[in-house]
């Protein structure tokens, strides 16, 4: 029996029922609502503990209603236009109340929890595969905008961009919660790009921001085949205080946040060799570099094995290596180097 963030030693088995009922309607030409009622039954056998169960309620409803609306982008019978599609949603979720503290620990709870994807999925809020999971009972108000695009006529209409806000309040917690931002930039041209954000309206901090942007290059060369280049930046508060202190870090950090910034680059060389870096930089009170790695893979002509090799230097264990081999299948279609398979590696 355990409390998050402790080290987990329990043995035993552990069986997750959740049956759900729910069904669709329309109001009319105004929503489509969805409700849905389950029980999320648990069932313990442990070394600990001859048997333990813990059953819990939840419950969901969503309305939503859709609206569209083509601008053309080209002259007149080009068919050329961009489509505005808006999704205002209204949602509700509830998990019932109970003492947990006696459940086996399998599925630890998250020291900080990922409210913004809770409250942009509210699936993700009842449906926790946890093994202490928060009551909750939360209104969700929501807004998703997409917007797709062709360039000529009959053409298959395109995603081009995806954004979704929301804003929530919390009966369980007794306040407003948060304004959270998740929007995606697909393929445009070469690039790609993704913002997430969650931000406080009762003061100015920012609690959650991240930005991704993705160049991808193909070229007609015999040597230099494909070209992939990402920088992200990732900021959170409160810094997850589990992972600092449980994966060897020593002494928790002197910083109340997490500020860093991820870069990574792929070069695939002719058609069996890749090589991949990527480099992990924190931004504190302390500027330093959390971890640097690099490796080289090669797959065989007929793309059912690959071998790699890595080297990596971080700040707990220094340098280190490895080496894996991977079995791919025979004719298996992959997107790129080292997808799929099955396989194993060494680290030293």
């Amino acid at each position: 029996i355990f409390q998050p963030g402790e080290a987990i030693a329990e043995r035993g088995t552990r069986v997750l029922l959740h049956p759900r009922l729910a069904r669709s309607f329309r109001l009319g030409n105004f929503a489509e609502v969805v409700p849905e009622i389950g029980w999320q039954q648990t069932l313990y056998s442990t070394d600990d503990q001859t048997f333990a169960q813990r059953g819990l309620v939840t419950a969901r409803v969503e309305g939503r209603n859709r609206f569209a609306r083509d601008f053309s982008t080209g002259a007149a019978g080009k068919g050329a236009l961009v489509r505005h599609v808006l999704e205002p949603r209204l949602g509700w979720a509830y998990v019932s109340k109970r003492q947990q503290d006696r459940n086996p620990l399998f599925v630890p709870h998250g020291t900080v929890s990922q409210r913004r994807l809770r409250s942009l999925s509210l699936e993700n809020l009842t449906r926790s595969p946890s093994d202490r999971m928060d009551s909750a009972n939360r209104i969700v108000l929501g807004v998703g905008q997409r917007f797709y695009s062709r360039t000529r006529s009959r053409a298959p209409l395109r995603l081009k961009a995806d954004v979704q806000t929301a804003i929530d309040w919390d009966f369980a917690e007794g306040g407003l919660g948060a304004i959270y931002l998740d929007a995606r930039l697909m393929n445009v041209g070469p690039f790609g790009a993704r913002v997430v954000g969650a931000f406080d309206p009762g003061s100015p901090a920012v609690d959650e921001g991240g930005l991704d942007v993705n160049y991808v290059k193909r070229f007609n060369n015999p040597w230099v085949r494909r070209l992939r280049l990402n920088l992200g930046y990732r900021y959170r508060r409160p810094i997850p205080i589990f992972l600092q202190s449980n994966r060897g870090l020593g002494a928790l950090p002197d910083t109340d946040k997490v500020s860093q910034i991820n870069w990574a680059t792929q070069i695939q060389i002719t058609s069996r060799i890749q090589l991949r870096t990527s480099t992990i930089f924190k931004i504190a009170s302390e500027n330093e570099f959390i971890r640097n790695y690099g490796a080289i893979e090669y797959v065989s002509k007929c793309r059912c094995w690959a071998i790699g090799a890595t080297v990596s230097v971080d700040r707990v264990d220094d340098v280190s290596g490895g080496l894996s081999i991977r079995f791919m299948g025979l004719g298996d279609g992959v997107n790129s180097l080292m997808d799929g398979g099955l396989g194993f590696g060494l680290n030293f």
